[in-house]
C-alpha cells in the first residue's frame, strides 16, 4: 500500500498524540505512586560520606527530583565546617548541605563563640545562618532574647557578620544603643559591623538633631549614627 504525504502526516500526527497520552498516564500513575507512598526512612546507611542513623529524601511530584533531605546522624559530624549534633533531627538541601541542624559543638565566628546546642538555620533568599539560642544569651554586651528550648526551628533568630559581629538580634528587654531607645523582643534590632545601632523600633519618643520621633516607628541610621528616615 502506498501512503500519499498527507496521509503519512496523519499517521504521524496519531502517533506523536498517542505517545503523548501515554506519557501523560505514565506520570499520572508515578504521582499517584509518590502521593500514595512518600519516601521512606533508609537506616544505617551512608551518602555523600556522611553517616546517618536514618534518612529520607523528599521529592518533586511532577519531575520527582529530590526537594530536601530530612535525616538524623548517628553522631556528631563535621559538615560545612559545623560539628552537628547527632541523634537529633536535621534538614539538608539536595546535595547534602546543612540547612537546619543544631550545634554538636560550640561554634566561632570570629571572636564570638556560639554555644553547642543553639539551633542553626540556613537562609537561602539572605544568604546567611541564623542562630537560635536556648535560652537569654549575654552576646557582645547585649542580652540576647533565646526561646528556642522551647520552639526549637522557630525561636527567635539572631546573625552575625562574617567578622563575628552581631548583624541582628531580638532583646530579652528594652535596649539603650547610642541613645536611641529599642523596643524589645518582638521587634528585632539590626545592627552596622561597628556595632552602631542600624535599625530598631522606638520603644520611647525621642529628639534626634531638633526633630520628633514618635514612640512605636521604626527608624534606620548610618554608620555614623544619624538618623535617616525620609
Amino acid at each position: 500500500m502506498i501512503l500519499t504525504r498527507p496521509k503519512v502526516f496523519a499517521q504521524i500526527l496519531l502517533l506523536l498524540v498517542l505517545c503523548a497520552c501515554k506519557q501523560q498516564q505514565v506520570n499520572q500513575d508515578l504521582k499517584y505512586y509518590y502521593e500514595q507512598n512518600p519516601t521512606v526512612w533508609m537506616y544505617d546507611t551512608v551518602f555523600s560520606g556522611i553517616d546517618f542513623f536514618k534518612i529520607k529524601f523528599s521529592v518533586d511530584n511532577q519531575t520527582f527530583d529530590t526537594t530536601y533531605i530530612t535525616a538524623q546522624l548517628k553522631e556528631n559530624t563535621r559538615i560545612d565546617g559545623f560539628v552537628i549534633k547527632g541523634g537529633k533531627g536535621i534538614l539538608m538541601t539536595k546535595d547534602f548541605r546543612p540547612k537546619e541542624f543544631q550545634l554538636g559543638e560550640d561554634y566561632r565566628i570570629g571572636e564570638t563563640v556560639i554555644p553547642k546546642n543553639t539551633f542553626v538555620v540556613w537562609s537561602d533568599t539572605l544568604e546567611l545562618y541564623y542562630f537560635k539560642f536556648l535560652k537569654d544569651t549575654l552576646v557582645q554586651g547585649f542580652e540576647v532574647f533565646g526561646n528556642a528550648s522551647l520552639w526549637g526551628y522557630k525561636g527567635e533568630p539572631s546573625s552575625f557578620y562574617s567578622s563575628g559581629a552581631l548583624k541582628c538580634f531580638y532583646s530579652k528587654d528594652d535596649v539603650t544603643i547610642g541613645e536611641i531607645p529599642c523596643k524589645a523582643r518582638w521587634h528585632t534590632i539590626g545592627l552596622h559591623p561597628n556595632g552602631n545601632l542600624k535599625r530598631c523600633k522606638l520603644a520611647q519618643k525621642i529628639i534626634h538633631n531638633g526633630k520628633k520621633y514618635r514612640k512605636g516607628i521604626w527608624i534606620e541610621l548610618d554608620m555614623d549614627g544619624e538618623i535617616i528616615n525620609k
